[in-house]
């Protein structure tokens, strides 16, 4: 194992320097010289994600987290430092050498949905809605008993879940999906995918988007898991997935990445934090996964993401203007290298309940267009 093997004190080498390299490459007038430091062993330390090969703590449901990473001590988790390298290399070849290398300049946001829940009330069994009744009233929340009663009596009123509410506030044809397509566990809590109601919505989503699968809770150590669901996601809409993202954002170096590639998918959308906001591997860019543990290269495309809606109100605990201005701070930082801020959203999140309404906003920085809210 690759954790038998590394020196931890040689990380600890690494985590010195890193701050030189980082002066070096936040002044730009200096580009035209050698860094203090090798940039690009640096840069092959944070998209390697060496650091998640080492023993560490994660959180309850067993992920790295933000606390853990070198750039999160550095305070320079939302600066996608690891581009500001490919810069300032496209300068420094450029006036020593006469060479030219222009980065492809790519989309500056990206929106993307996980669907764990297609609806909130309706198309559940009588068990989950017996529990959701007894629940809400142990809670005393009496408008959401009215509210699911009402859903569930009147088949005029759209469930608020349902993925056609959301037309009015995104393009489908240009955002991607991740479905969930785990019978109901713990932490798997939608319908069946094999109800038909399910595989009606998502057959129709298809039509329209582009639909990629989120592998369930247990997948990221389990190849029976995770081609089971991938099986059910081909049997559904007749096509192999080739884009993931993992449910509740749980990697496992190098187990899951290599699972991924076995089930076929070629993109995952994983590389993200759910406690914080920010670039994982210091990157706003795609890139291909480098097994670290096996000294290998993969043809798994990694995209990451910068930002996810629950991280913002569960685990920040944003006002909604604090939110905004972060959004926008990030949407810049990756514009400057131009690269690519992604958003995760949830449909079980949606502004038409009080919760989320004032977040709005922020969500609209990654729309492509809101002349027809105003």
């Amino acid at each position: 194992m690759l954790q038998d093997r590394v020196d931890s004190n040689e990380y600890s080498t690494w985590s010195n320097t890193f701050q030189h390299s980082v002066d070096f490459l936040q002044d730009s007038t200096r580009w035209n010289d050698l860094p203090p430091s090798d940039l690009f062993a640096l840069a092959f330390i944070l998209l390697s994600r060496y650091e998640e090969y080492l023993p560490f703590i994660g959180d309850k449901h067993g992920r790295f987290t933000s606390d853990s990473s070198l750039l999160k001590k550095s305070d320079l988790l939302q600066v996608p430092i690891v581009d500001s390298i490919l810069l300032w290399f496209s300068t420094y070849v450029n006036v020593k050498f006469g060479v030219t290398i222009e980065l492809k300049q790519l989309k500056k946001t990206d929106l993307t949905f996980d669907i764990d829940h297609l609806w909130k009330y309706q198309h559940k069994s009588t068990i989950v809605t017996f529990g959701g009744y007894l629940k809400d009233l142990f809670k005393l929340d009496f408008s959401s008993i009215k509210e699911r009663r009402k859903t569930l009596k009147a088949s005029s009123l759209i469930d608020s879940y349902d993925l056609s509410r959301w037309e009015k506030y995104i393009d489908f044809y240009q955002t991607t999906f991740f479905v969930l397509m785990n019978n109901r566990t713990q932490y798997d809590k939608g319908i069946s995918p094999s109800h038909p109601a399910f595989v009606s919505a998502i057959q129709k989503l298809v039509e329209t988007s582009d639909v990629g699968i989120h592998p369930g809770y247990q997948t990221s150590e389990s190849l029976t898991q995770m081609t089971s669901q991938i099986e059910t996601f081909q049997s559904i809409v007749n096509a192999v997935p080739i884009k993931s993202r993992q449910h509740y954002l749980r990697l496992k170096f190098p187990t899951t990445y290599r699972l991924l590639i076995e089930s076929g998918i070629k993109e995952d959308y994983s590389l993200g934090y759910a406690d914080d906001i920010g670039y994982r591997a210091g990157t706003c860019r795609p890139f291909l996964w480098f097994d670290l543990e096996s000294n290998a290269e993969t043809p798994l495309n990694l995209l990451p993401f910068a930002a996810m809606d629950v991280t913002l109100l569960n685990y920040l605990s944003l006002s909604p203007s604090e939110a905004l201005s972060a959004m926008k701070n990030l949407i810049n930082s990756a514009a400057r290298v131009e690269g690519t801020c992604r958003l995760i959203w949830h449909n079980s999140n949606p502004f038409w309940e009080e919760t989320w309404a004032p977040y709005l906003q922020s969500f609209l920085l990654f729309t492509p267009s809101n002349e027809d809210l105003n």
